[in-house]
């Protein structure tokens, strides 16, 4: 497989600021520029999206080469490397799915940014699965790769020294993982900064009336998972 060459941004300090999909909401579709689709509207206010669905479900080449012709010089797509590989085979001989996925995403051009490795939360931390995978992949591509870890045993110096040492960047969730709230005020604090509000995970009444049970739950969600991204998930369900 020949090897993508690193997009000319990836030489020099590149700031890009998007979201993951670019889907405009009606009331806010006014603040941006005009455009013949929803992705050249965003793309007149950022300079960079997430393309989440590639998790889910493979995209043809064809619609790869007409996202990245919709935007402008400097704008990056972020691709997420897709569940079968993270997920489904957790990084262990998934050469050809990861292969049929820096095929598709080559179609991007120079619009492509960093490739994201977004972990199960029950992906614990092996050195040489992990180092067999990232070298598997840097074979493939030339692409940043950037790696969203969300079990405890990734949050290590000595994963960070590896993960600096494969040329793999973390990625900085906000919230970070943090201690179980001890109060009321704390809870709500933690809740509306992982952003579910009590309206969208548990009535406020429910809290003040079993306060204890949600400890409990602050806990087990913690300990299980880790990750802001997972517990709002966690909290919805």
């Amino acid at each position: 497989m020949k090897l993508l060459e690193p997009p000319q941004h990836q030489k020099t300090q590149h700031v890009a600021l998007g979201t993951a999909g670019w889907g405009l909401s009606r009331e806010q579709q006014e603040r941006f520029g005009p455009g013949d689709s929803v992705l050249q509207r965003y793309a007149t206010r950022f300079n960079a999206a997430e393309i989440n669905s590639s998790f889910y479900r493979p995209h043809r080449p064809a619609t790869y080469a007409r996202w990245a012709a919709s935007v402008q010089q400097g704008f990056r797509f972020s691709v997420k490397v897709p569940k079968a590989v993270t997920h489904t085979a957790r990084l262990r001989e998934c050469a050809a799915p990861l292969a049929e996925f820096v095929e598709q995403v080559s179609h991007l051009g120079e619009k492509l940014g960093p490739l994201l490795v977004q972990l199960p939360p029950s992906l614990s931390f092996e050195r040489d699965v992990v180092e067999d995978f990232f070298s598997l992949l840097h074979g493939m591509t030339l692409a940043r790769t950037v790696c969203e870890p969300r079990h405890a045993s990734w949050f290590t110096p000595e994963v960070d020294a590896l993960l600096r040492d494969l040329n793999v960047s973390r990625v900085a969730a906000d919230p970070a993982k943090v201690p179980p709230p001890r109060t009321l005020a704390a809870a709500l604090a933690w809740c509306i900064t992982a952003g579910t509000a009590h309206r969208r995970c548990i009535p406020a009444a429910t809290w003040i009336h079993n306060w204890q049970g949600w400890q409990r739950r602050c806990r087990r969600i913690l300990a299980t998972y880790g990750s802001s991204s997972t517990t709002r998930r966690w909290g919805q369900r």
